[in-house]
């Protein structure tokens, strides 16, 4: 069974997730995005995890505001300093960040703070569709017997 105990490491398809500098342009991030075909971008400074850029800072803070994509900055527009996960956490626990703090991409890094994969909602999405497709396929337990299913994570 794919349970939520996994780790993300395991379960985020966008691995060497794509990376730009903050002074790289929103067209340069949107071109990026569309040639790799992900929905965020993050940005690097020096080797540094400084920011995020998504389809959600593309729609409120660029498009919504006027600005045009080839003239504004990543740096200018992006989500600071956002808050990654270690690729070690299982995926329960990055849903639960995920919820929590309503996030849509949340970077993964490995023990040495480099980014290694971009965990998008969508990965989360279709690893639970695996995980629910795998208890729907179990034998059903009489509801007296044993109420609960254990579908990992805690």
């Amino acid at each position: 069974m794919r349970g939520t105990d996994k780790t993300i490491k395991n379960v985020a398809c966008r691995e060497n997730p794509p990376c730009l500098p903050p002074t790289a342009t929103v067209s340069q991030a949107i071109e990026l995005m569309c040639d790799q075909g992900c929905h965020g971008v993050l940005v690097m400074d020096q080797n540094q995890l400084v920011g995020i850029f998504t389809e959600r800072d593309l729609l409120y803070r660029v498009a919504a505001p006027g600005l045009t994509s080839a003239s504004t900055v990543l740096g200018d527009v992006m989500s600071r300093d956002p808050v990654a996960l270690s690729e070690d956490a299982t995926i329960s626990y990055a849903i639960n960040h995920m919820g929590f703090h309503g996030f849509s991409h949340v970077p993964i890094l490995d023990h040495s703070g480099t980014p290694v994969a971009l965990l998008d909602i969508r990965d989360v999405t279709g690893h639970l569709s695996g995980v629910f497709d795998d208890l729907a396929s179990r034998p059903r337990f009489d509801a007296v017997a044993s109420p609960w299913v254990d579908i990992g994570g805690g």
